[in-house]
């Protein structure tokens, strides 16, 4: 279990130590064909003797493969073949080479040509719920023309109408004849009885004769069925597959559109079968000479899928105009035929709209670019518009206008290359536009080294391979009965790959670092020279063990790696040499006295923890002491600043560095400039350094007009100064007085006593006099 481990180990550490990894797809191929066709970026070596002399893989990335002289990288490449200016669709066809997970990309160029021809087929359900329709239409045909003309002045109509299967239960059988009895006209006169049910017929050739549309139009009387749904499939198969008889134009020449006009869903492949129809549609044209389909009771109803696949071959485009109440259905089916170019418009009650619904659908299939493609075997292609509106997706551009080219690339990648190698795996497929044309797109896969194809490059019973094997694209193909790298291996010697792992395992061969070679484990050699495989089994490495700080085993100084295991040095211990025993570490603390740490510091673990000021192993170097300081300051200042303060400055030799701040540990103050330095952690070595802070500090110095000035502005501020402070010392006195002598005054008010009299020197305003002389009536 612990050798299972350690094999284990032995291999992740490998994969994440060497360039090749697992995420290389490259390196398990052991033959040019397989690692071409493993991924578009693995490349194979060819040279005779590349792995005798470095055990690495032929196949790999081609920046690993460097080492190699004749490198077998076989790409895939782009033609075009016909790129026919005239055309809506540029190039016309496609050639390409393609090798498994290397993609191609070429471009494809659309420009929408200006009045291009179109031929509208008109397709109308005639069954009797559309009779309101068919009298709206009978006078809409020079309207439908016009609009049509104000687009492009090329263009053709062409008509048809469907019923369905004229078996029961599509239809009453005893009213083939009459189905439906037709409405009185706007005079409330009868009309008679409608046309006998049909399935599909053809009725006006496509011209640009408006009004001979009209007028075929005109004629054409409503007919009848028994149950909802239509036969409309039928007719659109038949529209699609008899291009001779309906005269279809030319693909490329022409744009190919029907109008597809009912107010019932679709039966579709298998609802024959209620009438007893179990042929299945052969999707081919069975038109008569009047144009009446002729196996509408003799096969099923189409499928969607073929009914679309036709339309797509013969690149027509379809247009749904149909009533709200089957709008949803259509719509699903617009949905999945979209990449025909399909598209829907909704009528209203008496299809009086059908003018501007052709119109507006038709505006809209030029204004849109579709691509598409049905799916290629082992083939993905992806689409990208290089400038245009795409809302629905990159293989559609929205918007365009006519004679303006839209630009898409085109990117096919080969997923995988057929099983069956001796079959050709080519592949031709069709890039589709709907409204402009297609590109034909022929692929063949590279699945062989072209050394394994050539006969000229191939040596049977070379020498090279002990005269029994095939030499070719650089290694031994090697008959039955023989094996390795040069056939030397007879088969009898094959079983003793039990040799080559050890006893009682499964494990993998040689560890999966060597090959076994008759019995015998041959390692191999790793890119890194350093880095070694040995052992019986190919089993021990000297860097496959822990790692410690990004090294194996901490480094050199920390321990080895033996065999997958760290030999670690003294005092370290642990799987990767990362702890320490303190115990032993504690003796590398003393000095060469004895002394632990020099006396500035602890021991921890056998490091020395120094004071403030010391550094070293031994913390037997001073950083800044106050002699060195003083020692240097007369050189640092004469080297830094060329300004010298002893006799001769020519002795000083000491190593400067210039920078921006540094910790203040020597100061010198020369005339007024503080010079700040310090010393770097190599202190003792021949190339100490000293850190100098580039900028001195110094105080300005005044100059005898600013001295002065100092003093008269220093007496006028002292003058004031003292003005204000008598002035505030007087009325702090004058303030305090004052308030003694109201508080004197309230007291001797408090202590007086007073009584009421009469002033004395108060005279009355009325006086009373007696006159002696006076006897009164007496």
């Amino acid at each position: 279990m612990k050798i299972n481990i350690i094999w284990r180990t032995l291999l992740l550490v490998n994969i994440f130590s060497i360039i090749h990894s697992d995420d290389n797809v490259c390196t398990p191929n052991t033959d040019c064909g397989s690692c071409l066709r493993s991924s578009g970026s693995c490349s194979w070596c060819k040279d005779e003797n590349f792995t005798s002399t470095v055990q690495q893989p032929r196949c790999d990335l081609p920046s690993n493969l460097k080492d190699c002289k004749d490198i077998m990288n076989v790409q895939g490449e782009v033609k075009v073949v016909t790129n026919d200016a005239t055309l809506q669709v540029r190039p016309k066809e496609v050639k390409l080479k393609l090798r498994p997970g290397a993609p191609k990309t070429f471009s494809i160029k659309v420009t929408p040509a200006k009045n291009f021809p179109v031929n509208l087929y008109y397709l109308m359900d005639m069954s009797k719920s559309m009779e309101d329709d068919l009298e709206k239409l009978q006078s809409l045909g020079t309207k439908i023309a016009a609009e049509i003309g104000t687009i492009t002045t090329k263009y053709k109509l062409g008509f048809g109408s469907f019923v369905d299967k004229t078996v029961a239960p599509f239809i009453q059988v005893n009213k083939k004849d009459r189905p439906c009895t037709r409405a009185n006209d706007k005079n409330g006169n009868f009309q008679g009885f409608c046309v006998p049910t049909f399935g599909y017929r053809h009725v006006f050739n496509f011209s640009k004769d408006a009004q001979a549309f009209e007028a075929a139009v005109k004629k054409q009387i409503i007919s009848g069925n028994l149950d909802t749904p239509e036969g409309g499939m039928d007719g659109l198969m038949q529209v699609a597959t008899c291009e001779k008889i309906l005269q279809w134009p030319e693909k490329d020449r022409a744009r190919r559109l029907v109008v597809f006009v009912t107010d019932a869903l679709p039966h579709i492949s298998g609802d024959g079968k209620l009438g007893g129809i179990v042929i299945p549609n052969d999707g081919e044209c069975h038109l008569d000479a009047q144009g009446r389909y002729t196996e509408s009771n003799t096969m099923d109803y189409p499928s969607l899928s073929q009914v679309r696949a036709k339309l797509k071959e013969n690149k027509i485009i379809p247009i749904f105009a149909v009533t709200g109440d089957v709008v949803d259905t259509y719509n699903k089916i617009s949905n999945q035929w979209k990449d025909i170019g399909s598209s829907i418009g909704e009528l209203s009650g008496n299809s009086d709209n059908i003018v501007n619904l052709i119109r507006d659908s038709y505006k809209a299939i030029l204004q849109t670019v579709r691509l598409s493609n049905d799916p290629v075997d082992n083939i993905r292609v992806e689409y990208k518009p290089k400038v245009c509106d795409s809302p629905d997706g990159d293989d559609t551009c929205t918007d365009v206008k006519i004679e303006q080219e839209v630009e898409f690339s085109v990117t096919l990648t080969a997923t995988q290359c057929p099983i069956d190698l001796s079959k050709k795996g080519d592949r031709t497929f069709n890039i589709n536009i709907p409204g402009f044309g297609e590109v034909k797109v022929d692929v063949e896969l590279i699945c062989q080294c072209p050394c394994e194809t050539l006969p000229n490059m191939r040596e049977e019973n070379s020498v090279k391979c002990n005269g029994t094997g095939t030499f070719q694209c650089g290694i031994c193909y090697c008959p039955e009965g023989r094996y390795g790298e040069q056939c030397q291996c007879d088969g009898f010697t094959k079983l003793s790959d039990k040799e080559c792992k050890p006893n009682n395992t499964t494990e993998t061969v040689c560890s999966g670092m060597g090959n076994c070679v008759c019995g015998k484990c041959v390692c191999h050699r790793q890119d890194i020279p350093t880095n070694i495989v040995s052992g019986k089994y190919c089993q021990c490495t000297n860097f496959g063990c822990d790692y410690h700080k990004g090294e194996v085993c901490g480094g050199a100084d920390r321990g080895i790696c033996v065999c997958n295991k760290c030999v670690c040095n003294e005092p370290f211990i642990g799987q990767n040499c990362g702890e320490v025993n303190c115990t032993i570490a504690d003796k590398q603390c003393s000095d060469k006295n004895g002394v632990e740490c020099s006396g500035k510091g602890e021991c921890n673990c056998g490091i020395c923890n120094c004071n403030g000021g010391y550094e070293g192993k031994h913390c037997e170097k001073c950083i800044a002491c106050p002699e060195k300081c003083d020692n240097h300051a007369a050189c640092v200042l004469y080297q830094a600043f060329q300004k010298c303060i002893k006799d001769d400055c020519s002795d000083c030799s000491l190593n400067i560095k210039f920078v921006n701040e540094t910790e203040p540990n020597c100061v010198y103050n020369d005339d007024g400039c503080l010079t700040v330095f310090n010393f770097e952690k190599n202190f003792g070595s021949e190339n100490e350094t000293v850190l100098v802070v580039k900028e001195r500090k110094c105080s300005q110095k005044l100059t005898e007009e600013t001295k002065i000035l100092v003093i008269v502005l220093g007496t006028i501020a002292g003058i004031v100064l003292v003005g204000l402070l008598l002035l505030i010392i007087w009325k702090l006195v004058v303030t305090g007085f004052d308030k003694y002598e109201y508080h004197k005054f309230e007291n001797d008010r408090m202590k007086s006593k007073w009584e009421k009299a009469e002033n004395p020197i108060y005279k009355g305003a009325k006086q009373e006099y007696q006159n002696p002389t006076y006897a009164g009536h007496k």
